[in-house]
This record gives C-alpha cells, sequence and structure tokens, in this order.
C-alpha cells in the first residue's frame, strides 16, 4: 500500500524563488505523473465495483465497499489534492515569470486586480445577499452557479470549480496570457 503525505507546508513564493529556473517543468512532470496514477485509480475502482457488484451476500457488498474506499477512493482524493497543489504552484510559477520578462509593474497587476468584477464578467449577475449569480461562462448550465464575491472581489463557479479575480476570469475567458490579461484591464 502506498502512503502519501499532504503538501509542503513552505509558501508558494518561497518554492518559487528558489526553484525559478526549472519549477514550470518539475510541476509538469509531478502533473502529469499524478494524473496517470489517478486514472489508474479509476480502472482500479471501475473493477473493484464490477467485483462488488457480482457478490449476492450483502455483507461480503459492504466489506468490500469498505475495504474499496479505505484502499483506492482514499488515495484518488490525497492524488486529487497533490494534483491541485501543483497545478497552483505551476500557475504562480509561470505568472512570476511572466511578469520578470515582460513590461507590467506591480502597479498595473494592483490596479487590474481591483477592477470590479461587476464590470469584468460577460453576461448577467443576479444579487443575493452581499455576493452576486449568474451563468458560468465557462461550462454550459441551466442554473446560476458562478458566484461572485464583491467584498473580496473574486468569483468562484461550484459548477466546474472555477475560482479567481477578474484577471484570472479575463485570462481564461479570452485565453490570454497573464500579463496581456492585466494590460487588458488596465
Amino acid at each position: 500500500m502506498t502512503y502519501f503525505k499532504s503538501p509542503p507546508s513552505t509558501s508558494n513564493s518561497e518554492l518559487i524563488d528558489t526553484f525559478q529556473d526549472g519549477l514550470g517543468d518539475i510541476c509538469r512532470q509531478k502533473i502529469l505523473e499524478l494524473k496517470t496514477r489517478y486514472d489508474t485509480l479509476n480502472k482500479l475502482s471501475n473493477f473493484h465495483q464490477e467485483f462488488i457488484d457480482l457478490q449476492d451476500d450483502e455483507q461480503d457488498k459492504y466489506y468490500l465497499e469498505v475495504r474499496k474506499a479505505a484502499m483506492v477512493d482514499a488515495e484518488k482524493s490525497v492524488v486529487i489534492f497533490w494534483i491541485r497543489y501543483w497545478t497552483t504552484l505551476l500557475r504562480k510559477a509561470e505568472k512570476t515569470y511572466e511578469i520578470s520578462s515582460n513590461s507590467i509593474t506591480d502597479r498595473d497587476i494592483e490596479e487590474a486586480s481591483q477592477k470590479p468584477f461587476l464590470d469584468v464578467f460577460d453576461g448577467e449577475l443576479i444579487p443575493r445577499g452581499n455576493r452576486m449569480v449568474g451563468l458560468c461562462s465557462f461550462h454550459e448550465e441551466r442554473t446560476p452557479s458562478f458566484t461572485v464575491f464583491v467584498d473580496n472581489n473574486h468569483a468562484k463557479c461550484f459548477g466546474c470549480d472555477w475560482t479567481g479575480d477578474p484577471i484570472d476570469y479575463i485570462q481564461k475567458h479570452y485565453d490570454l496570457s497573464f500579463v496581456d490579461a492585466v494590460r487588458q484591464l488596465i
């Protein structure tokens, strides 16, 4: 059985500063390894489920379900957690590289991230308490799951799990680099 540890408590900025040269390549490699492991675990989970479905005795089914959850499903959760960790680190590393290699300033980034989400969002938003909700621009949906938190100028889609600020939204919506998204917002 494989045992996993949680991602390190070192801040992402420390890691980015330490490994700037090859961090993007390392992150991509780790993400690929983890996605491969996740695919393997999915196949194993499906195999276990097929085996469980063939059992006649309910007590055997229950025992096998618990064992599957302990072995396969728990590891899948940890793998997903690590994929998110390396993806976040990659995103921050790429932003840091782009910032150092192009002509935008910290002031530009601050100005762009302070742009009200209500001015940036490409769609209709409906007030719900201290937030606004609307249909997500990144996937098809019938009920609003895209939530803008007006207090901190961030948004989250509870349908596709996208989270970010106005810069992140412009990046994804128009498929732009970080620098180009900042330039578009200022």
